[in-house]
């Protein structure tokens, strides 16, 4: 929602040449569905939309995000770690189950 990007307004073939026009402004995907439901006469989720954007601070969903990732990782660690103290199987079969799965035959 938050990541501008320019959009491809046109794609032409000039003999070899690909010829591409985009926009000349870059737009986040939220402007442009903003934009749309303006378009469509639907005023109400066009505000909606944009009192969302208003209170998402994209650097803070950034931080939330990274530090679920870290959860995550260091979850995935002490599995790991278990399993290889023997601790615990996470079921990860044997080498023969794998091979027999496996497309790569």
């Amino acid at each position: 929602c938050f990541t501008t990007s320019f959009k491809q307004l046109e794609n032409r073939r000039e003999g070899s040449k690909t010829i591409r026009r985009h926009e000349k402004v870059p737009q986040t995907p939220c402007d442009r569905l903003i934009a749309y439901y303006l378009e469509a006469g639907d005023k109400r989720s066009a505000k909606a939309l944009d009192a969302w954007r208003s209170v998402h601070d994209p650097f803070e969903l950034k931080g939330w995000i990274e530090q679920k990732l870290r959860q995550i990782w260091k979850l995935d660690s002490a599995l790991n770690e278990a399993e290889i103290a023997g601790e615990i199987d996470l079921g990860g079969g044997s080498r023969a189950d794998f091979e027999a799965l496996s497309p790569l035959r």
